[in-house]
């Protein structure tokens, strides 16, 4: 079987993070074969797993105003650029595919690419509840606006969990009604690697003793993730808890940054909570922490929670996060539940989620079948 999968870049996020995992589980197949187009080559956060059998093309970006053209015009104007970029990245003519993936769902680039290589099927992925990001993040309101036309030539979606299904559908009347569940992977074996690395960035930010409690977050610093929200929690906490007690590590990076480190300053927080920025590998600091937290207003199917999860890490969450996180528990009770954190002892060890894994490859094989 033959795959090719369009995505706009390797740059830092869960969707790049989703892939790369997805890549790596690829590798392990001897029956398919994927051809994985990135768009937008230049800073490489995410390097995903090859072989001969899964391999990484890197193309030319097209320009910025592609993403602000109507998708069929779009279509019509770079349609024989996208397809000259692909074959020269290739090294020759293209094959025919059994499925071809947008995998990115944003971007015209990426879904150019899908439509117009020569494939069996057409596959687009659904990665969050786009109802929930329509109302609350204009960005995204904005690029729907020109790209909204090309779900009517795909003839499947591909949903990352159930509960993005039906607030896709009812803000895509023209989508195909067609679609699947396949849930985000999680590559365990990267994991396991990664707790490996004697230069990570661990050490730097644990070091407040072995009776504080540690809690770890991870996500970009944007209003989805709920940031200001966990700061009144923290706010709660630091009521009850001193800086030598508990204290709470935030890995990633974004817009709000400059605004979350003056909130922190404004609230008398300071040293309570880091801000460590991106980091190329988080996974030895959130081994080191005793529970992971995320005060997300909305997730499709939520990486870092599986992440967090693999890693053994109690999961403190909303519970409106219920429903797309692989039955993960939500708290009702958010403060209460940091509150309860113990310190843990199974630290560095990775769960065996070989089933879990399993299960999206075989949805997979189906999807191209």
């Amino acid at each position: 079987m033959r795959v090719a999968i369009f995505q706009t870049n390797l740059k830092v996020g869960g969707i790049q993070r989703s892939l790369s995992a997805l890549t790596s589980l690829l590798c392990g197949c001897e029956d398919i074969e994927a051809d994985i187009f990135i768009n937008d080559g230049s800073d490489r956060f995410f390097c995903p797993c090859t072989n001969d059998r899964v391999r990484v093309y890197y193309t030319r970006n097209l320009p910025y105003i592609s993403r602000l053209v109507p998708f069929s015009l779009a279509y019509l104007l770079w349609k024989g650029r996208v397809k000259k970029d692909l074959e020269a990245a290739k090294g020759g003519p293209l094959l025919q595919y059994d499925a071809a993936m947008d995998f990115d769902s944003y971007q015209n680039a990426c879904a150019i690419g899908a439509l117009s290589v020569d494939a069996k099927k057409r596959i687009c992925w659904v990665h969050n509840d786009v109802e929930r990001k329509l109302k609350n993040e204009w960005k995204y309101r904005l690029l729907r606006f020109f790209f909204k036309g090309k779900y009517g030539r795909y003839d499947t979606m591909a949903m990352v969990s159930t509960g993005v299904r039906d607030p896709f559908y009812r803000v895509n009347k023209n989508a195909p009604k067609r679609n699947v569940i396949i849930n985000n992977a999680v590559d365990t074996r990267a994991i396991r690697e990664s707790l490996k690395d004697e230069s990570s960035s661990a050490d730097k930010f644990l070091t407040r003793g072995e009776d504080c409690i540690e809690i770890v977050s991870l996500g970009r610093l944007c209003v989805q993730k709920g940031y200001f929200k966990m700061l009144d929690l923290i706010s709660d906490v630091a009521e009850k808890r001193s800086r030598e007690q508990i204290h709470f590590t935030v890995i990633g990076d974004g817009p709000l940054r400059e605004s979350l480190n003056r909130e922190v300053r404004s609230r008398g927080l300071d040293g309570y909570i880091t801000f460590t920025g991106n980091l190329k590998n988080p996974f030895p600091l959130m081994a080191g922490c005793d529970a992971f937290l995320t005060c997300s207003e909305y997730e499709g199917q939520p990486l870092s929670i599986m992440e967090a999860s693999a890693l053994n890490l109690p999961v403190i969450m909303p519970k409106h996060l219920e429903e797309n996180a692989g039955g993960i528990k939500g708290s009702e009770d958010m403060t209460a539940a940091v509150l309860s954190v113990k310190k843990r002892e199974d630290r560095g060890s990775v769960r065996d989620l070989d089933g879990y894994n399993s299960e999206i490859i075989k949805s997979f094989r189906e999807l191209i079948l």
